[in-house]
Parts: structure tokens; sequence; C-alpha cells
């Protein structure tokens, strides 16, 4: 039963990690489509975090998630919004430092929805949180140097966002942690709980 868990984690870490590529090869040569249907976000992000639950708990993570007790229905691409999410999820597992935790947070706010990815690790230095969301950009110095990545995903989840018609921003303090923020329209009243 142990070996069946490594090999089904180890399984997904690849294809999320061809996934990326795969991603990133599109959004680079500007064929990045997106399949717009109509769905709820809420199951996405639900159905998203249920898949990465025992990963992080094998892992020691304490997972806080708050979402909507209803459904928000709006346009989207289900797959790729899912894919933006564990981009977030991977970004704050390996920058979390010795504080385990993650929390996922979604909130209606007017014709808008937010999705925050917050994490309690060492944070991001000021000089570089103007630069994460560049290709192959990977910042910080020290421990944070020496996590594995090729510095695409942030890439991935902004693209994704804004081809979504939303937009991502990040803050951050030192020693505190970072916060993720995901910013998707809702184009009117009927996407909602309908």
């Amino acid at each position: 039963r142990e070996f069946s868990r490594i090999i089904a984690r180890e399984s997904r870490r690849l294809t999320y990690l061809i996934d990326n590529v795969l991603d990133f090869s599109k959004i680079d040569s500007g064929r990045r489509e997106y399949v717009l249907e109509r769905g709820d976000l809420v199951k996405v992000i639900s159905d998203t975090l249920e898949a990465y639950r025992f990963y992080l708990r094998d892992r020691g993570f304490e997972f806080d998630i708050s979402l909507p007790p209803g459904p928000i229905f709006m346009s989207m691409d289900e797959d790729a919004i899912g894919q933006a999410l564990l981009n977030l999820l991977n970004n704050a597992e390996k920058y979390s430092g010795e504080q385990k935790y993650i929390g996922v947070k979604m909130a209606l706010h007017e014709d808008q929805v937010l999705i925050t990815v917050e994490d309690r690790g060492p944070g991001i230095p000021p000089s570089d949180l103007k630069h994460i969301f560049e290709k192959f950009y990977r910042g910080g110095s020290g421990p944070a140097r020496e996590v594995q990545g090729c510095g695409l995903g942030l890439t991935i989840v902004k693209s994704t966002v804004e081809g979504h018609g939303g937009h991502i921003s990040v803050e951050s303090e030192l020693g505190r942690g970072s916060r993720f923020i995901i910013t998707l329209p809702l184009r009117g009243k009927e996407e909602r709980f309908n």
C-alpha cells in the first residue's frame, strides 16, 4: 500500500511537471487557448484541494480551507483553473519553510470572486516581488534558492488568470509568509448561484 501511494504521488508530480511545460510552450508561442464552459468554480477549487490534501497531510502540513457553502457558476476552463491552483499550492508547499501551513480561501466580493493561497514561510524579498511572475525567474537567497523548480509555475498562473479576464497579485512580509490573490470577474448575477 505504501509503495502504491509513492507511485501515485510521483505520477501526479510528473504529470504536473509535464502539464506545466506543455502549458508554458503554448503560452510562449501564443497558441494557448482556453475552452470556456459554464461550471461551478467552488467545485473545481474543492476537487483540486481534495486531490492535494492527502499529499500535504503526509508531509505534515496544516491545511486551512474556507469555501463558500453554495456553488458559484462562471464561464471558465476548469482544467486550466485547477492547474493554476495546483501551481500556487505547490509553490506554497515548496517555500513554506518550517511553518508547514497552507491556507486557501475563496470569497465573493461584489461582481468578483477572490481566491487566496497563503503560506507562513520566509516571505519574498521586496526586490523580488516585481519579478516573480516573469518566466524562469527564481528569486530568494539561501534555502529558497535551493528549492527545486524551473520558474514557470507563477508565469502559467498569471497567464491563466488573465486569460479568464482576471488578475493575480501578491502580498508578502519577510519572516511572516506570502499571500497570492486571484481575482476573477463574474460577468452577471446569473453566474453566481444559478
